[in-house]
């Protein structure tokens, strides 16, 4: 009865125990969630003032849309912090303050800030700049509330989350030890059942539950490197360990994300500061290989009109190396990948493939991944990337989000280039159009010199006309007359000819006569 009654009063009292423990661990996970959401809302927060300061600075839309973006998403974060600290008061006052400080600096942002510069769509650059710088200052000079009061109010909030959390910790550590204090005493009354409470309190409550408090201080001071054991297990210390795996891999997913974004971020600016394609090849290539650890990085731009793909940037090629400059759509792996749209992964190098060379030496990368570049399904360009290992999946992720970033970059700066190359073409017409202006005005002062000099021509060649129009009527009196002398001439003529005629005619008669008297004058002798 004794042992019974010592059992019993055990089992009330380990029951209580429980209680205080899944008690406080309900706690210790409420206080983790709104830890969270305290994060998260520090996180919108800064992603919202980085896209004000980025609006104000550049006037970019996709800057005011992360401004907005964040808005909507610390809006939407309010009720769900709210419904979590319902149970104080004092955060609940906290969260007031929050939100209409929240409200009040976005008012202000509207309305000092973002109205304002969203007149200056219009207006000049360098204008738009200055008025910008304005603007600016005046909303910075003039707000009622700053980033740091709302910042401040938030980490009051997280301040006295963890002050809750110790508090917590702290009950959960004394209810350890008045649990070894009364396992203690109930060894003395029962030694071999005291010693087994003991035993098992010791091997299954007390070391995970240290285990665990220890694991929670090294993820408060983000090493993510500890192994939360006791997953498996069915009872409290089970769920403990199993929310703080969920915990841990929120905040290693956490950290990735930050991460991602921040080296995203990275190389866009690094990509949008290219002004040529082979300066943002060189730039990819480079920022690439830099963040996922790569030895050699190519990059072939896809050029439409030609259907070929040229080599725009590499990263760790030697120079004496054969590489492909130019690829036809469906020629070696490069060309079949930009044919198919789909990537390509070598993890069986041969050995008289490309090597990675350094100063120490050089080897065959074991990992070649080949992807293209697509925009709205249409091929933009292909990346080949060379490795000694595989990329890991936090590398990939990055990878997956930077290649639709690179070709949106890459197809606003060929719009860039373009609009460059029409402006160039402009120009020249320009100056075409300049000279043809000059030598038409020249060609139009010679053609009225000629038409002065034809002028001058024509009055002269009528003076000639009348001239010839006098000499032409004397001519025809002239003809006249000498018709006339000729007409006379012809009856002189016919005259003469009727002369010569009767001449003739008397002449003959005379040598007939002649004859005649011959033959008379031969008869008489």
């Amino acid at each position: 009865m004794l042992l019974l009654g010592l059992f019993l009063i055990a089992s009330s009292i380990t029951l209580y125990t429980q209680n205080q423990q899944e008690t406080s661990r309900r706690w210790t996970d409420h206080s983790y969630h709104v830890q969270l959401a305290i994060a998260r809302q520090q996180r919108n927060l800064q992603s919202s003032q980085l896209g004000l300061r980025g609006y104000l600075l550049s006037l970019r839309p996709s800057e005011l849309d992360q401004f907005n973006t964040g808005m909507q998403q610390l809006d939407a974060q309010v009720p769900v912090l709210r419904q979590l600290t319902i149970d104080n008061p004092l955060q609940q006052s906290r969260l007031d303050r929050f939100e209409s400080m929240l409200a009040q600096w976005h008012k202000e942002a509207e309305e000092k800030a973002i109205l304002p510069l969203g007149k200056l769509a219009n207006v000049d650059p360098k204008q738009a700049a200055e008025q910008s710088d304005i603007i600016g200052d005046d909303y910075f000079a003039h707000r009622s509330v700053s980033m740091q009061d709302i910042s401040h109010v938030l980490a009051q909030m997280n301040a006295t989350e963890r002050t809750l959390l110790d508090q917590r910790s702290t009950h959960l550590h004394h209810m350890l030890l008045v649990n070894r204090l009364l396992s203690g005493i109930f060894a003395l009354l029962s030694l071999a059942l005291g010693l087994m409470v003991i035993s098992l309190t010791s091997r299954l409550v007390t070391h995970p539950l240290r285990r665990i408090t220890n694991q929670m201080n090294r993820l408060a001071a983000h090493d993510y490197g500890i192994e939360i054991r006791s997953v498996d297990r069915r009872d409290e210390i089970g769920e403990i360990a199993r929310a703080l795996q969920v915990f841990k891999q929120m905040a290693i997913e956490t950290a990735e994300q930050n991460w991602l974004k921040g080296r995203i971020g990275e190389v866009s600016l690094q990509l949008q500061e290219a002004t040529t394609h082979r300066e943002f090849g060189q730039r990819l290539t480079s920022e690439l290989s830099r963040l996922l650890q790569l030895g050699i990085s190519l990059f072939y731009g896809y050029d439409a009109d030609r259907q070929r793909l040229d080599l725009l940037g590499s990263y760790g090629l030697r120079m004496d190396i054969q590489a492909g400059v130019r690829y036809v759509p469906g020629e070696g792996l490069v060309g079949q990948c930009a044919l198919d749209h789909q990537p390509i992964l070598l993890d069986q190098v041969p050995e008289d493939y490309l090597r990675i060379d350094s100063g120490s030496g050089a080897a065959l990368p074991h990992c070649v991944t080949i992807l293209p570049v697509l925009l709205r399904e249409q091929l933009i360009g292909v990346l080949e990337l060379a490795s000694f290992a595989p990329l890991t999946n936090l590398q990939r992720e990055l990878l997956d989000a930077l290649l639709p970033l690179m070709a949106l970059t890459l197809e606003n700066l060929n719009r860039a280039v373009s609009t460059q190359e029409l402006l160039e073409q402009t120009r020249e017409q320009a100056d075409d159009l300049r000279v043809s202006g000059i030598t038409l005005r020249q060609q139009q002062e010679a053609l009225t010199e000629s038409n002065e000099s034809l002028q001058r021509k024509t009055m002269e060649l009528e003076e000639q006309s009348q001239r010839l129009l006098a000499s032409e009527e004397e001519l025809r009196v002239q003809a006249d007359e000498l018709q006339a002398s000729n007409e006379e001439l012809r009856l002189k003529t016919d005259t003469l000819r009727e002369q010569k005629r009767t001449l003739q005619t008397l002449q003959r008669d005379t040598e007939e006569k002649a004859a005649e008297l011959a033959r008379a004058s031969q008869y008489k002798s």
